[in-house]
């Protein structure tokens, strides 16, 4: 019988809020704080983490496929990343500049054009 006071499962690799979650190909990006911490599916391991923001929680991401960028937000900040060799290089695009007043509903159309 299990006991209702300890849980069933444990985390092995991270003990923290993950505040938002995407899948690309075969990889997992979990937004921990100000982090990314990527996960191969695969092989269920830790694979690497960059960090985004400094003071803020990331709390969404929505993903370009076709140029490989990835668009970043937490309540006050936002960046648009490039990623490259599955993940193992990002870059923070210098050009990108978003207009005030933006709504995640649009994001998709932010990103794509």
């Amino acid at each position: 019988m299990v006991n209702e006071m300890e849980p069933i499962f444990t985390s092995k690799l991270i003990q923290a809020c993950i505040t938002c979650i995407k899948i690309i190909n075969n990889s997992i990006l979990a937004g921990v704080g100000g982090t990314i911490y990527i996960y191969n599916v695969v092989t269920a391991s830790f694979q690497r983490r960059f960090k985004i923001f400094e003071g803020s929680k990331i709390h969404g991401m929505e993903i370009n496929l076709a140029d490989k960028q990835i668009f970043i937000f937490s309540g006050q900040k936002m960046k648009l990343i490039r990623y490259e060799n599955d993940l193992k290089i990002f870059q923070e695009n210098p050009h990108f500049c978003l207009k005030t007043g933006f709504s995640q509903r649009n994001l998709s159309t932010i990103i794509q054009g």
